[in-house]
């Protein structure tokens, strides 16, 4: 499949200033930047590295320790450094604060939490070329999964399976602001406004579920081969017999199940932004494997079509395509 090859984003960035003549703002944000360069690798080093784009920028960062190596891998002054545990509500005078210009050139976001929530927060302030966000891989197609902030609950770092937003509820929210689905690997989706999407092959543009089943994360979780909560074997088989044998509610029985120890765990944690340690430092330990659905702490309450809109994208986003 074409669309499988993997491009670098410091590299479409490139590809658009040089070889399209789009111009540029050269700025780029990193929103949850951890180190800034080691993890992941961090896709923004290349963006902000002299050697390579040289783009002005911000970087966020709440964790202490993580913070510090952040500012030594990416020493210049043109790349504003910020500790801070960033939510929603902060965006608005975040940019203000800072100085971010109307169009930034793109925004990496990767918090591990309320990803889409805060994302959608920059997207109700900026319009950029390109986004890069991390996707929850762990609740397939098309189920939509996003884990929504609130004032009142406290930051949990993330539980396995239990953070950030699903590849369906990304790519409709992505679609909502003008944004088509470019690019799936691994953990992360890269997004081009739709003003962009002629700078890059047709071949790239194909419906999100086939792009999703066709990546090597999804393939060789099918496989048995799998990361994260997924690894547990109860799980794993859960997982892998719900896609093959087309069963959505088995997918989606196991989906509850995990998120109800999930959320207890975190419940139980005393750990928040204003205290931890650091998610670098810190034991963080599991207990629970797999929960009984009679365990459940919460109820469920189907919506409709029209309820379940408005829930994720507003009153203003219109029924699902």
């Amino acid at each position: 499949f074409l669309h499988t090859y993997f491009i670098k984003l410091h590299k479409m960035l490139q590809w658009m200033e040089e070889e399209k003549k789009i111009k540029m703002t050269r700025y780029g944000m990193n929103i949850g930047a951890n180190d800034g360069k080691t993890l992941g690798p961090d896709p923004m080093y290349h963006v902000f590295d002299g050697k390579k784009l040289n783009f002005d920028g911000i970087c966020v960062e709440p964790d202490p320790v993580a913070f510090a190596k952040l500012r030594k891998n990416l020493p210049e002054d043109r790349i504003r450094k910020v500790n801070l545990a960033m939510t929603p509500r902060d965006v608005p005078g975040f940019l203000r604060n800072h100085s971010v210009p109307q169009n930034p050139d793109v925004i990496k976001l990767d918090i591990d939490s309320f990803d889409c929530d805060l994302l959608e927060a920059f997207l109700q302030h900026r319009e950029f070329k390109l986004i890069h966000a991390e996707i929850n891989y762990e609740v397939p197609v098309p189920f939509m999964f996003a884990r929504k902030w609130s004032p009142g609950i406290k930051f949990c770092m993330r539980p396995f399976g239990f953070y950030g937003c699903s590849f369906s509820y990304q790519v409709h929210l992505m679609e909502r602001y003008g944004y088509k689905l470019l690019q799936l690997f691994g953990y992360d989706a890269t997004f081009v406004h739709k003003k962009y999407a002629y700078a890059f092959p047709k071949a790239r543009y194909i419906d999100y579920v086939t792009y999703y089943y066709s990546t090597l994360k999804v393939q060789a979780s099918l496989e048995g081969k799998t990361t994260g909560h997924l690894k547990h074997p109860k799980r794993k088989r859960k997982w892998r017999a719900s896609i093959f044998e087309h069963r959505l509610d088995t997918a989606w029985n196991g989906i509850l199940d995990h998120f109800s120890e999930a959320s207890n765990d975190c419940a139980a944690r005393k750990l928040d932004f204003g205290d931890y340690n650091s998610a670098l430092k810190g034991d963080f330990t599991f207990k629970g494997l797999v929960s009984a659905s009679l365990n459940r702490n919460f109820s469920l309450t189907p919506l409709t079509e029209e309820e379940a809109t408005e829930s994720a994208f507003g009153k203003e986003a219109g029924p699902f395509k």
